[in-house]
């Protein structure tokens, strides 16, 4: 083969790992090769979602096993004559099974990346942070008071907000003020209380939160707010974990103070 189709070789073995050692009629290979990267993507998705470190090892570790498969394909390519007609069908079935296989498994991966688009938890999360969100905290354990969670509202779409309260607990807003079992919301080490004062006039009726629902507020309550939401467990995508890239909005440079901060 021919220096570029080598090349070409080389750089689609990086995008689909295993699609070079097809193109050079090793079948099993290719087939193994697949199946390895899509395990390591996996488990990089679950390192990724835990913390920053977590993130860097994910992209060692892709590297460690993609670029060797790539350069293996592309080095046997100087001994392989291409049959195009069946070689482009075995590498499109190919192709086509392996992007099955990697959407068909995106729910057992642990994290998914996500843009803030409001200053609504600053300053926990401000406008323009790219978070990673861990898909997997809440498979077996229920969230907890303080935490932050990404949610899908049917209206208004992906919000991120803190979570108050809990099932069963009792939720009421006086002139303002926020009260859980009809006391005050008591510190705590996430959050300050004083942040969900938003007026006299923000008010709403004593609740109860549902079975299997969390209570949760924005870090920044909109003045005069009688917003209440009960999120219920299936809504919720996962836990705010860390920051892993910051672009302010208007500003050209990112934020390189925010990278791997963890969200509190």
């Amino acid at each position: 083969m021919t220096t570029a189709a080598r090349t070409l070789i080389f750089c689609s073995s990086i995008v689909i790992p295993g699609i070079g050692h097809i193109m050079t009629g090793r079948y099993i290979a290719g087939v193994l090769a697949g199946a390895t990267l899509l395990s390591c993507l996996t488990l990089s998705s679950y390192l990724v979602a835990k913390n920053w470190a977590g993130f860097l090892a994910s992209i060692v570790l892709s590297l460690i096993l993609i670029l060797p498969i790539a350069r293996n394909a592309s080095r046997r390519a100087q001994r392989t004559v291409w049959n195009s007609w069946r070689g482009i069908a075995h590498v499109s079935l190919y192709a086509l099974v392996f992007i099955t296989v990697s959407l068909s498994l995106r729910p057992l991966q642990g994290a998914a990346a996500f843009v803030v688009s409001s200053d609504t938890m600053a300053p926990a999360l401000l406008r323009g942070d790219q978070v990673i969100v861990d898909r997997i905290a809440y498979r077996h354990s229920f969230p907890r008071i303080g935490e932050i969670i990404a949610y899908r509202d049917h209206r208004l779409g992906l919000l991120m907000e803190r979570v108050i309260a809990l099932p069963g607990d009792t939720v009421e807003s006086v002139k303002g003020f926020i009260l859980i079992d009809d006391k005050p919301l008591e510190p705590h080490e996430k959050f300050n209380p004083e942040l969900y004062h938003a007026g006299e006039n923000a008010e709403f009726p004593e609740a109860i939160v549902p079975d299997d629902h969390v209570f949760v507020l924005p870090d920044v309550r909109p003045m005069n707010s009688r917003r209440i939401v009960f999120v219920p467990r299936s809504a919720i995508i996962g836990r705010v974990s860390y920051v892993f890239a910051s672009l302010p909005e208007g500003e050209g440079a990112p934020d390189l103070n925010r990278v791997g901060l963890p969200i509190h």
